[in-house]
């Protein structure tokens, strides 16, 4: 059986996902006055690639890599690293720490969610995007196993309402190839 890893270097190996950034974080960040990001599970950087030319200073994870060679080569800018993200502990803090669309196994999740908190500096933003459990069974590409999708309010859950202002936590409709689909989404700001 393949390890994590493995099945997302092959993943990669056998195509290019050079996609356009995601919509909310264009949205949010642009309204964000520019400083540091992080964004945890990167691929191949088409979030951090985007933060980058917007004069943001970014560093991208992931665990597979071969995402992180081609986005390495891609925005050489930009500082690129390959971590495994369930094992992963924050070495500093950022303005901005994002992820969008990254499959976790429920297990991994809260001390991941945690980890990424913990990654925020204060009076910076945390911003997940998540498949949301509806859209499973589309006909739109996503893992065929749902327990990989999340909800806003998962997050939610780890985040110290004394420390953290959630500014959005929900889901975001939108249409990709023709389907309507839904977004889990959270924006959060940490306390100052």
């Amino acid at each position: 059986m393949k390890n994590d890893r493995e099945f997302w270097n092959e993943k990669y190996r056998r195509a290019h996902h050079h996609h356009g950034p995601n919509e909310t974080l264009v949205e949010l960040a642009s309204m964000l006055p520019v400083g540091t990001a992080l964004d945890v599970g990167c691929g191949e950087g088409r979030d951090a690639r985007w933060l980058s030319a917007q004069g943001w200073e970014v560093t991208g994870i992931d665990l597979s890599d071969v995402a992180i060679a081609r986005a390495r080569a891609l925005a050489p800018g930009a500082t690129w690293e390959v971590v495994d993200v369930a094992s992963w502990r924050p070495a500093a803090q950022f303005d901005l720490v994002t992820s969008h669309f990254m499959h976790v196994a429920p297990e991994a999740r809260v001390k991941l969610f945690e980890n990424m908190a913990a990654s925020v500096k204060p009076g910076g933003r945390l911003l997940f995007v998540s498949h949301h459990h509806s859209d499973h069974g589309t006909d739109i590409g996503r893992p065929k196993l749902a327990e990989l999708f999340f909800t806003a309010d998962e997050v939610k859950a780890v985040l110290d309402p004394s420390q953290w202002n959630v500014e959005f936590a929900g889901t975001r409709p939108r249409t990709e190839r023709g389907v309507a689909i839904h977004d889990a989404v959270l924006l959060a700001r940490r306390q100052p």
